[in-house]
């Protein structure tokens, strides 16, 4: 009685352990892939203004990882930022972020979320003298992308989307840019 009882809670706990495991009959696809963008656009927020970023994506199954860094610059400094070499108010961003990545037939979406450090120039007056103030800050970066797959997508190429993009910190914003994106790509 005591060896079928002993061996009855053996058989229980191996079920328990081993007969959680999911199975899917459709193999997973367990490929890496290493893919850049650039991507530039429209902010508003504490700052209002032009943005462009580049990134760098490293996606393991839907698991996305990315270093991205972001330069943004206020629309009355365009002049002056582009083509005088001055220093206007804009803040650089550099971000690492962690996210998910879904691919559909034709399309992918890309959700992350991450930490970065931000550099806010901007004008102040000081004793009626303009001056430029400087302020360092933790923020966080949050971005969504979709992006459109072509018919050649198994292959390196580039592929062209949208980003949402923001960062929430001492000087919060958010953004919209088309987005480039170059690498390989693979519908799933």
């Amino acid at each position: 009685m005591k060896r079928s009882i002993i061996t009855i809670l053996l058989c229980g706990f191996v079920f328990a352990c081993f007969g959680q495991k999911v199975t899917d009959s459709i193999p997973q696809n367990k490929s890496t892939y290493l893919f850049f963008d650039f991507s530039q656009g429209v902010v508003v927020g504490d700052i209002n203004g032009f943005g462009y970023g580049l990134s760098g994506n490293y996606q393991n199954n839907k698991d996305l990882f990315s270093i991205r860094t972001n330069y943004i610059f206020e629309f009355s400094d365009i002049w002056a930022t582009l083509f005088q070499n001055k220093e206007g108010t804009s803040i650089n961003e550099y971000a690492l972020l962690y996210g998910k990545r879904f691919v559909f037939n034709d399309s992918s979406l890309s959700i992350s979320i991450g930490i970065s450090s931000n550099l806010w120039k901007y004008d102040a007056k000081e004793n009626d003298t303009k001056v430029v103030k400087r302020k360092s800050y933790i923020g966080l970066p949050i971005e969504i992308t979709g992006l459109g797959f072509d018919k050649k997508a198994e292959k390196m190429g580039i592929l062209i989307g949208a980003k949402l993009f923001s960062n929430i910190g001492k000087a919060s914003y958010v953004g919209i840019a088309i987005n480039f994106s170059i690498g390989k790509h693979k519908r799933h």
